[in-house]
């Protein structure tokens, strides 16, 4: 699991779990367990996550079964959108930072393709340094080519153009209110954003 900032930095890594595990159940680790410091959003501001995450306080997540890309918006719109493709279209917008990101790191360093002649535990220590080396770059050297190269949408691939289930875990669903209040925000940020497109 990784988060990461605008600007493309990694912010955070969390590394050693199995590639077939959930998520939200990932997530709800590195939230619930303290030793592993995960960077909370301060108050008001929320983690824009992909579908795999539930919609909760902190974290906002895309409405599912809407269009979410820029092509999906453009097929068959009519030339106007509802409040949850608008939504979800600046959702993909601003969540492309974290497929830039990975673009620029598996380009870099392509060891990461196919790690597996590792030991397990050296394949860890070789993603966080990657992700160290990667912040380096990126702090030190402002006209790097390969952060050129991404900083072009049309040049990303998109990580997760095929949805997943929707997230079951149960520990991520302790606080049903507390999510329901979070789905109120989305709504009133969608709505806002419709309102501002079609004021006239």
């Amino acid at each position: 699991m990784a988060v990461c900032s605008f600007d493309l930095k990694f912010t955070y890594i969390y590394v050693g779990w199995e590639g077939s595990a959930n998520d939200s159940r990932i997530l709800w680790e590195a939230l619930s367990n303290r030793s592993l410091m995960f960077p909370h959003a301060p108050e008001g501001k929320y983690y824009g996550v992909d579908v795999g995450y539930p919609n909760m306080p902190g974290f906002l997540a895309p409405y599912r079964g809407v269009r979410y890309h820029l092509h999906d918006c453009r097929r068959g719109s009519n030339g106007r959108f509802t409040a949850k493709d608008l939504f979800n279209f600046g959702h993909s917008s601003l969540r492309n930072a974290i497929e830039r990101s990975f673009g620029v790191l598996k380009s870099r360093f392509p060891i990461l393709r196919d790690p597996a002649s590792f030991p397990y535990n050296t394949q860890v220590q070789i993603l966080i340094a990657t992700c160290a080396i990667h912040n380096f770059i990126r702090t030190e050297s402002k006209s790097d080519e390969l952060f050129a190269y991404y900083a072009n949408e049309e040049n990303v691939i998109d990580i997760d153009t095929s949805p997943p289930d929707e997230p079951t875990f149960s520990g991520m669903y302790a606080h049903q209110q507390r999510r329901s209040e979070m789905n109120h925000v989305r709504d009133e940020i969608a709505d806002a954003m419709y309102r501002f497109r079609y004021r006239n």
